[in-house]
């Protein structure tokens, strides 16, 4: 059995507690170091990346875990409103995923309310 299996730290000495590091695929490298991945970073990175095919459901959680109010008007149109800001936007449809140019709104939606 390897150290490494029996719970050995590299670096740590014996009878001091280490924090273990979290498991890397739910981690971003972020300066240099391994940090915990919240629930909507995910989605957050694929905006600042610009990747279109991002699905819809995941961008509208995003905003309404910000504390965007949310206004549906008709048909797929829907409203976002954060710190005084509004973003009008239409659903995707026919399928799920939001193309280039909704991301892109999206995108600078957030980075002028400095969330990105």
């Amino acid at each position: 059995m390897s150290q490494e299996s029996r719970g050995f730290i590299p670096g740590s000495v014996k009878g001091q507690v280490q924090e273990r590091l979290p498991n890397p695929l739910l981690c971003v490298l972020q300066y240099h170091r391994l940090v915990p991945m919240g629930k909507h970073d995910a989605t957050l990175d694929q905006i600042r990346r610009l990747t279109a095919g991002l699905h819809w459901n995941k961008v509208e959680a995003l905003l309404r875990s910000l504390g965007a109010e949310v206004y549906e008007g008709s048909g797929s149109a829907m409203t976002f409103v954060l710190e005084d800001r509004k973003l009008t936007v239409d659903r995707p449809h026919p399928r799920k995923e939001c193309g280039l140019g909704l991301v892109k709104r999206i995108r600078r939606f957030l980075s002028e309310l400095g969330h990105l």
